[in-house]
């Protein structure tokens, strides 16, 4: 028997197309086995695709590790990123994809 165990995954991708900076957002939330295994596997995927990550934080509620982990991966690598995070999931509790466009930051 596994026991419920929430993992909130934060990931943020950029990618740059002429003048404008595309940055694509995506909240996962999900239930896995054993936590401390799927943040070890889902760090090394992220690392796989060309990203990192830029924080975490794991703490107890009772008997349960939950886990917050904050990445960033190229825009390119967000779609099998994702996949690859999906399948470490028993249960995906919510997942929110957001795309952003701005203007790029320099001389006009």
């Amino acid at each position: 028997m596994w026991k419920p165990i929430a993992l909130l995954v934060v990931m943020l991708a950029f990618a740059c197309r002429d003048e404008r900076t595309i940055v694509r957002t995506a909240d996962v939330k999900i239930t896995v086995a054993d936590t401390a295994t799927a943040v070890g596997a889902i760090t090394q995927t992220v690392e796989a695709n060309g990203g990192y990550v830029s924080g975490s934080h794991l703490w107890r509620e009772g008997e349960l590790l939950r886990a917050k982990l904050t990445m960033h991966v190229p825009s390119d690598k967000l779609t099998s990123t994702l996949t690859a995070i999906r399948s470490v999931a028993n249960r995906i509790d919510d997942e929110r994809i957001a795309v952003c466009v701005a203007r790029a930051s320099g001389p006009p």
